[in-house]
């Protein structure tokens, strides 16, 4: 036999307050045939006591060495308000164009947790609450279809 869930115990319970998180970001970049340069700047909030405010900042760039060959590198923040579980991030690269299409490309980049932070990427484990800091290389092909 079923019952009908409008009549149920659970749902004469009280609902929690729903939280409300918010992000507001603003990004730039300017590009000529010798150089590329862009950042970004963020801003991430909840109204949860237990999350703390975050400011992300990221610049980039990229300096064409020839028309064939790149140098790319990117240097990101995250400052957590009021704690010491901060991340930095720093990229460098190097692109080859064999094509139009197609492009050869290395890779290198140091995730830094600050404090007791343990982010992670690119399915590098960090153990929880550690602090400790990532490596991660790369070298690949990428060919636009």
């Amino acid at each position: 036999m079923s019952r009908d869930s409008r009549n149920s115990a659970s749902n004469s319970e009280p609902v929690a307050s729903p939280s409300t998180s918010t992000s507001h970001a603003i990004a730039a970049s300017f590009e000529v045939p010798l150089f590329r340069v862009g950042g970004s700047f963020g801003v991430q909030d909840s109204d949860l006591p237990t999350v703390k405010k975050a400011t992300l900042i990221h610049v980039h760039g990229q300096f064409n060495i020839t028309p064939l060959h790149a140098v790319v590198a990117s240097y990101s923040i995250r400052d957590v308000s009021g704690s010491d579980r901060d991340q930095s991030s720093l990229l460098v690269g190097y692109n080859h164009l064999l094509s139009k299409r197609t492009m050869l490309y290395a890779r290198a980049l140091l995730l830094k947790n600050d404090g007791t932070a343990s982010v992670s990427l690119g399915g590098v484990t960090v153990a929880p609450n550690s602090g400790n800091d990532a490596s991660l290389y790369g070298v690949g092909v990428l060919h636009r279809f």
